[in-house]
């Protein structure tokens, strides 16, 4: 994947390519091209790399972790309430 940043302050650009690459036949590799420019921690890029990963297989609702810590740190509902919310959204949508 490549992507282009622009500053909203300077109209600067960097561009970074991440790629996903086979390492055996059960493991892959993930090869950064260009991430230095973003001047982030080693920490916010793994995060950046696993949480999409992390967040596909998890459950929103009020007993996972994630879900209470999201609550926690950031002062809004549960995410259930959200999911709640997007399928009634979804249906209202859909259906009218």
């Amino acid at each position: 994947m490549r992507l282009k940043f622009r500053s909203l302050v300077d109209g600067s650009e960097v561009e970074v390519e991440r790629r996903l690459e086979r390492d055996g036949k059960k493991t892959f590799k993930t090869t950064g091209i260009g991430l230095e420019k973003l001047r982030l921690s080693e920490l916010v890029l793994q995060i950046g790399t696993l949480m999409p990963e992390i967040a596909t297989a998890t459950h929103f609702d009020n007993k996972t972790n994630l879900s209470q810590a999201v609550s926690t740190l950031t002062g809004l509902r549960p995410l259930a309430h959200f999911g709640t919310r997007s399928v009634r959204l979804h249906e209202r949508l859909t259906e009218k």
